[in-house]
Order: structure tokens, then C-alpha cells, then sequence
């Protein structure tokens, strides 16, 4: 980081990434990358992930996940790799008959 961004008050490296309008109100894009209640702000703002069965209207299990931006991609990448992904590779493997594969699923 540059040394003079380190000595700038947080209200000065706001205007400077057009984060803060010049009357002193956050953007729209700030609340989104740092606010603590994204759907006051932003409805739309929230990941939705979902695993479904032999057709759409079966929903086996969801997730909402609501995070200001800057966090948004690892709690989805959390979120895959512990509810989805383990059960899809355990799936793969059983459907390949890759007998070896299924105990590396497991260790996981």
C-alpha cells in the first residue's frame, strides 16, 4: 500500500475511489463492498446457491448468502466446497465405478 494512503483519513481514500458523493454520503457501491446489512440497501446483493433433484421443482437444499462484496467470494467458495461440491465429486465417482476415488472424497 502507498504511504500517503496510510496517512489519508478514511473520508479522503473514500472520495478518491468515488465511494463518498462530495456532500459526505456513501455510494451506492460503498454500502455494497462494506455494509453490514446488504438487503436494506441492496435487495438484489445476495448469492443464491442450490441443488436440485431430477428436475427444477425439486430443490434438495439452498443457501442465501448475504455479505458486503468484499467477502462474497469466499463465503460462496465456503459454501460450495462444504455442502455442494463433496457430494457432486462423491456422485462422479460412483458413477465412473472409480472405486480408488471415493475413499480421497471421504478423507476430505
Amino acid at each position: 500500500m502507498n504511504k500517503s494512503a496510510q496517512t489519508e483519513s478514511q473520508e479522503t481514500v473514500l472520495h478518491k475511489l468515488n465511494l463518498m458523493t462530495e456532500n459526505g454520503e456513501l455510494t451506492n457501491a460503498a454500502l455494497m463492498l462494506f455494509g453490514k446489512d446488504m438487503e436494506r440497501w441492496s435487495p438484489l446483493s445476495a448469492f443464491r446457491i442450490g441443488r436440485f433433484g431430477v428436475n427444477r421443482a425439486d430443490l434438495i437444499i439452498h443457501d442465501n448468502i448475504v455479505c458486503p462484496l468484499v467477502l462474497m467470494p469466499d463465503a460462496v467458495t465456503d459454501t460450495l466446497r462444504t455442502k455442494y461440491l463433496p457430494l457432486s465429486a462423491m456422485r462422479a465417482c460412483i458413477a465412473k465405478r472409480h472405486w480408488k476415488c471415493r475413499k480421497t472424497v471421504y478423507e476430505r
